[in-house]
């Protein structure tokens, strides 16, 4: 059976501050696994993760 892999890195003005390598059977399971992992580290680092958009054209 093939295994899939998934390779997301998190950078921050240029900078790597996270990466996620996550492996399944399905390529969907490979994406779940990186995505969880990338939550938890999200809410371990408040800092690292940008605050509601309190500009007057949403951020567009």
């Amino acid at each position: 059976m093939a295994e899939w892999e998934v390779d997301i890195k998190v950078r921050r003005n240029g900078r790597l501050v996270e990466r996620s390598l996550a492996r399944g059977d399905r390529p969907e399971t490979a994406l779940y696994s990186a995505h969880n992992d990338l939550e938890r580290w999200a809410q371990a680092h408040p800092e690292n993760t940008p605050g509601p958009d309190t500009s007057e054209d949403g951020g567009s």
